[in-house]
């Protein structure tokens, strides 16, 4: 007999059948449900947020700028890991399946709404809602053939979720980056090459030190090391102008493979949030068990 989680009537235990028992139960559910999707959906807003303070300000990652740097990404953790969470009880409580997917598409809608409308967006709403329909099938899938409840199908497919999260974070630093080089016009952002200036010099200027030259020798040989890099970098661009639109793509798909690693730690610190707040839960009468019994079909000789 199949254990399955419900969400249950308020400090009720999941087994009344009685009319008015039923009728309270099913409000019970019509608000825990209800306070389910808007957790996700907030959720969902407050890292759509963050991801837009990318699009303006997308050297942040490039460039890291210490306390401002870590600030956001601490931020990102922090919302990942409750998006997680939000998202894996979604698939886990909410019934029927079509709500919660109906969940995701407004998901979708509202990280479209506070990024920008755009073309390029639409599609990645796209992919991001179709991905995690596609992740709720499989884990509804395997919950329904579980014997006892267990949140392992969940851990099975956490990494789709999380390589479209990072595709959501990738995706808003390929936006600001593509507008400010329209708006510029570069190909290798400024602020980039003066740090590759700065870090080449740096080095130089350790070695023509150690030369011990005159004070105005080594002036101009500092001078001329900078604008030889500046040389370098210049004609490093010159054959990325017809294919400057990919740079954008190709520091995006940077970003993502870093994303990736990163969340894959946080993945593991979602699980253990979801298993204590399913505890918890359970506690509060919030959730209840249900039992099934389910006729099973042989072949036999």
């Amino acid at each position: 007999m199949p254990k399955l989680p419900i969400l249950g009537s308020f400090g009720g235990t999941g087994k009344g059948r009685g009319s008015k028992d039923g009728n309270k139960l099913s409000v019970a559910r019509i608000i825990k449900t209800v306070v389910c999707v808007i957790a996700f959906l907030g959720v969902m807003a407050g890292f759509s947020f963050l991801c837009r303070e990318l699009v303006g300000n997308y050297l942040l990652l490039v460039l890291p700028q210490a306390s401002l740097t870590a600030n956001w990404l601490a931020r990102l953790a922090i919302w990942v890991v409750c998006l997680a969470v939000t998202i894996n009880i979604m698939a886990v409580l909410v019934r029927p399946v079509w709500l919660a997917i109906t969940a995701y598409f407004l998901a979708a809608i509202i990280y479209v709404l506070i990024i920008g409308a755009s073309e390029a967006m639409l599609v990645i709403a796209v992919i991001f809602f179709a991905g995690l329909s596609s992740r709720l099938m499989f884990v509804v899938r395997q919950l329904n053939n579980q014997i006892n409840f267990s949140i392992h199908p969940l851990s099975d497919k956490n990494n789709v979720f999380f390589a479209l999260l990072a595709l959501l974070v990738a995706s808003t630093f390929w936006l600001g980056y593509s507008q400010d080089m329209a708006k510029r016009a570069f190909i290798i952002a400024p602020e980039i090459k003066s740090v590759i200036v700065d870090l080449s010099v740096s080095q130089t200027k350790g070695l023509i030190k150690k030369q011990k030259l005159p004070l105005a020798q080594e002036k101009m040989a500092i001078t001329a090391a900078s604008q030889k890099v500046q040389e370098m970098i210049e004609g490093f661009e010159k054959p990325l102008a017809p294919f400057s639109r990919f740079v954008p793509i190709i520091f995006a798909a940077i970003l993502f493979s870093f994303l990736m690693t990163v969340f894959l730690f946080l993945g593991i610190v979602s699980l253990l949030v979801l298993k204590i707040l399913f505890a918890l839960m359970r506690l509060a009468h919030f959730t209840s068990f249900t039992v099934e019994n389910r006729e099973i079909k042989h072949l036999i000789l």
